[in-house]
């Protein structure tokens, strides 16, 4: 019998610290953005809301301008919003933004809260804001970039996630996280990571 060292990976769940939490469901949402990615399919405004981090969106001209938005069937009171940087090419984060919202499908707009100069310093790193203090329900919702962290001489614009939660105790970094096949969701940085275990596999061995 030979005894063999491997690792085996768990996928853990992140906590909830509140239930007056919720990720805004975007199962029957529809996106738009300034324009479509016609470069990479994989990289299109759709994989800025599907819940995986380690994906994105990217506008291959939205460096000096850029913007999606997100309606959503029932009206929703959005409490805290997430944007997350993408894997690589920091000089791609969105610096400046406004986030904007429409009780009207997008005929009239109304600005919950505007950024400038935000800096990403990770990758995957997510940046959350509490805005709508008044409880008011929105069902379209819209990013609007400006500049990014490069400056005007970068061409590119990408985020791996724009997130909305509605309740107002979103103050978690894991609240409405699910990490799925990603691992464990760091209560600190609100990422998901990989927890590894040492194991010792017993097999046979011959000559």
């Amino acid at each position: 019998m030979l005894a063999v060292a491997a690792t085996a990976t768990l996928a853990l769940l992140p906590r909830r610290v509140s239930s007056d939490c919720a990720k805004v469901d975007m199962t029957d949402a529809v996106f738009t953005a300034v324009r479509d990615n016609i470069i990479n399919v994989e990289e299109a405004v759709e994989f800025a809301y599907d819940g995986d981090i380690y994906t994105k969106w990217v506008d291959y001209t939205g460096g000096a301008a850029s913007w999606t938005t997100v309606e959503i069937p029932s009206a929703t009171a959005v409490r805290t919003y997430g944007v997350v940087s993408a894997n690589d090419a920091a000089e791609r984060d969105p610096a400046n933004w406004t986030l904007r919202a429409s009780a009207d499908g997008g005929s009239t707009w109304v600005v919950l809260d505007s950024q400038t100069g935000v800096q990403f310093t990770a990758r995957h790193q997510r940046r959350a804001f509490d805005i709508n203090f008044e409880g008011a329900a929105y069902n379209a919702y819209q990013l609007s970039v400006t500049a990014v962290a490069g400056g005007a001489a970068t061409e590119l614009m990408q985020v791996a996630e724009f997130e909305l939660w509605s309740g107002a105790e979103c103050h978690d970094p894991c609240c409405g996280v699910d990490c799925g096949d990603h691992g464990a969701c760091n209560a600190d940085t609100g990422l998901c990571t990989f927890v590894s275990h040492s194991v010792r596999i017993r097999g046979t061995s011959s000559d």
